[in-house]
């Protein structure tokens, strides 16, 4: 994730300041209803850990032990900061839905990260981030101090952490805490734990679309009212949304067409970073999925997504087409590859699951011509 420049005052009270039961008889450990207010998705149904001597915890022992934690300013270059504390309430309920107090972001990104566990498990019959149950955390208010800026409106993983930014009021930046940022960085710490060398050149960019295409599938899955799927990377969060996968150089930076040389794996200057680079996956497997037929209200035709004239591309919908990339994500070692590569990969992976020359198969060969990968 990108830009921003200025932190927004906020509120760290970790109580929860709506009304509801305390039940200091519950058993140590404890797994019980909860009620959560959060920023982007409202009021929400929420199970909480009850632990003896500090109160209720935004940890979910149904699945895998995932929790939600105060960042506490933390940043990734390791500043001095004043160290992570798990949200905790008095009562079963957590946050206000106020931008202003941190627990209710807390409450957003615990329930995005639940929708990501939840959507491996029902989708790929995968149990969390490993496969093997192992624990996920989100931390919320977090600060990227790279060399000359601080940034809170930034996002990203870490081992099996995803830490989100609070926001950025001057920039209209809101809290992070979305179901696609959040989805996206859990699957690319899913794409880590396949293949941990982050790749260079084409590599970078493909691994940065696998985790915007889940991202995007999670969000699918959710189904909220409040943030409908779409194809559109942080739209709760920035202003316009941050990467439109059908055509992401509306963000006057990306890539959509692939270069007839590739992407130089020895140029790390910004403007080749793999969030740009990533869009040349990103339209592969919008095509993919739904088609050469655009977004309603994009004011797009179907041409200006497509970089080789074809418009009669028919998708083969967002479930075989998730699962064509899922067998990518978690079989290939996608540090090494180039695009034309991943499409030969993704085309093996439409043969394994309907078969050879299969109309799927061929369908991934078309989506991937028309982003100008042969």
């Amino acid at each position: 994730m990108r830009p921003s420049l200025v932190a927004i005052a906020v509120s760290l009270s970790l109580a929860a300041l709506m009304p509801a039961t305390s039940n200091a008889s519950q058993p140590n450990g404890s797994v019980v209803p909860g009620t959560g207010h959060g920023v982007h998705y409202g009021t929400q149904p929420i199970p909480v850990q009850y632990t003896a001597g500090v109160g209720y915890e935004l940890i979910d022992n149904t699945r895998n032990g995932i929790s939600s934690s105060d960042g506490g300013g933390f940043n990734r270059y390791y500043a001095t900061y004043r160290g992570p504390q798990q949200f905790v309430s008095a009562t079963t309920a957590f946050g206000d839905g106020s931008a202003a107090t941190l627990s209710s972001m807390g409450v957003d990104a615990y329930y995005a990260m639940q929708r990501s566990w939840d959507y491996f498990k029902q989708v790929h019959a995968r149990n969390g981030l490993d496969a093997s149950n192992r624990r996920a955390t989100v931390y919320s208010h977090v600060v990227d101090l790279a060399p000359g800026r601080k940034t809170t409106g930034y996002a990203y993983w870490s081992g099996t952490t995803v830490l989100l930014g609070i926001g950025d009021a001057a920039a209209g930046i809101e809290p992070l805490a979305t179901l696609d940022i959040v989805g996206s960085m859990y699957a690319a710490n899913i794409v880590h734990n396949t293949d941990p060398d982050p790749g260079k050149g084409d590599s970078a960019g493909l691994r940065s679309s696998i985790a915007d295409v889940f991202g995007t599938l999670i969000e699918f899955h959710a189904a909220h009212l409040n943030d409908p799927g779409d194809y559109v990377i942080g739209e709760l969060a920035y202003p316009g949304g941050l990467r439109h996968m059908y055509r992401q150089n509306l963000d006057g930076k990306s890539f959509v067409c692939y270069p007839a040389r590739g992407f130089d794996p020895n140029d790390e200057s910004a403007a080749y970073s793999g969030e740009y680079t990533s869009g040349i996956g990103n339209r592969a497997f919008y095509l993919l999925a739904e088609g050469a037929k655009a977004p309603a209200g994009s004011g797009l035709s179907a041409d200006q997504l497509v970089c080789n004239g074809d418009t009669a591309i028919v998708g083969i919908g967002r479930n075989k087409a998730g699962a064509i990339w899922y067998r990518l994500a978690t079989t290939e070692k996608t540090s090494q590859l180039t695009y034309p590569q991943a499409r030969a990969a993704t085309i093996r992976a439409a043969e394994a699951l309907y078969g050879v020359k299969s109309a799927e198969a061929r369908a991934v060969a078309r989506a991937w011509s028309a982003a100008g990968v042969k």
